[in-house]
């Protein structure tokens, strides 16, 4: 394979990528638009107790039936919490999926396939060509071996479960990997205690533990540099063709 066939190939990928790239931003943006104000509502199987988050996840409001002694023993009142909280988490995943679409994410995109297929001319200037493909491996194999550091992160910070404990200390809510894994309520206390009471001992406790979640989250501050690069590069398939001399003014 030659050099002219070489940089037509890695360029026709960087096309792609820069449209892979403008489909994620765009899909993002809808979802940040659908969720904004959204709320979703999860029940258990009784339908008694209410968990609502919003559109970033985060629980917002807890609502227990007066008449949930009736339907709940007291003593799977936590399994009960955590079945409302699993199901209005599904809901909003439900929500973004359906605003997102499979259309939107794969369609194409101008920016990205305009002049893939013009035909190739001789580079202007084959040491800058040359200089800027070595750029272009270059910043990809740095994101490649920043990709594998934060995903070893993340699979430390996952095996870190945290937990979030309510103001009176009746509930306590555990997570891990930004995800609930566990509910315990105090049988003795919830037996007694005032709906409103326990609404607020157990929307303390979500959001205590959610708070301590977000806290233990890795941050990919790592990819700035790379990515930053990359986009800027990719961003304009022309300009970069044009740029490796691989098409025509």
């Amino acid at each position: 394979m030659t050099d002219y066939q070489e940089q037509g190939e890695a360029t026709h990928e960087l096309a792609g990528f820069a449209g892979l790239q403008t489909s994620v931003a765009e899909l993002s943006q809808q979802w940040q638009q659908a969720d904004s104000d959204a709320c979703y509502t999860g029940h258990d199987e009784t339908g008694l107790i209410g968990i609502t988050v919003d559109g970033s996840g985060l629980v917002r409001a807890v609502d227990v039936d007066s008449s949930w002694r009736r339907a709940i023993d007291p003593r799977s009142f936590d399994d009960a919490v955590l079945q409302a909280w699993n199901a209005a988490l599904v809901q909003r995943a439900t929500s973004c999926a359906q605003v997102g679409g499979p259309s939107s994410a794969h369609k194409q995109h101008p920016s990205a396939t305009e002049g893939a297929g013009t035909e190739v001319s001789e580079p202007s200037s084959h040491q800058a060509a040359a200089d800027t493909i070595a750029e272009i491996l270059g910043l990809l194999e740095d994101f490649n071996r920043d990709l594998a550091d934060y995903e070893q992160q993340l699979r430390k910070a996952a095996a870190r479960p945290v937990s979030g404990h309510s103001a009176g200390g009746n509930v306590t809510v555990s997570m891990a990997n930004a995800q609930p894994t566990g509910v315990e309520v105090n049988a003795n206390w919830v037996a007694g205690a005032r709906p409103a009471e326990i609404n607020t001992e157990v929307l303390s406790a979500l959001e205590a533990a959610q708070t301590a979640s977000r806290d233990a989250q890795v941050s990919p501050e790592t990819f700035g540099r790379s990515i930053g690069r990359l986009h800027q590069l990719t961003s304009n398939p022309n300009l970069l063709m044009r740029r490796l001399g691989l098409i025509r003014e």
